[in-house]
């Protein structure tokens, strides 16, 4: 039986401005034990104002969150963040010692 270990939505689509929703995203991921990644590139910026502040509600479950600062911020293009909530993690997954080259 596949197992889902991984889960990506927006809080934008550059298109159509969609949000999907992340707190009930988010509880199910968790419940699953899937990592979450949110992808805020484009309207994260728009966040900051009280009246689009409900759409982060659950965004303290995500894993990682990508922000691209170039969009709104008018940034340098090449200025893009990513924010992880367990950098051992991360580290763990992107190292570039094999197993077979690890020793005691």
């Amino acid at each position: 039986m596949w197992h889902p270990i991984y889960l990506c939505f927006n809080l934008e689509t550059t298109l159509t401005m969609t949000v999907d929703p992340v707190e009930p995203l988010t509880l199910v991921a968790k419940r699953h034990v899937i990592w979450v990644r949110v992808n805020a590139t484009y309207t994260r910026s728009a966040f900051i104002c009280p009246e689009f502040r409900h759409h982060l509600n659950g965004i303290e479950q995500a894993n990682s969150l990508s922000l691209c600062s170039h969009k709104w911020l008018h940034s340098f293009l090449d200025c893009y963040c990513l924010w992880v909530q367990n950098l051992n993690a991360l580290i763990k997954v992107l190292g570039t010692i094999p197993e077979y080259l690890r020793n005691k």
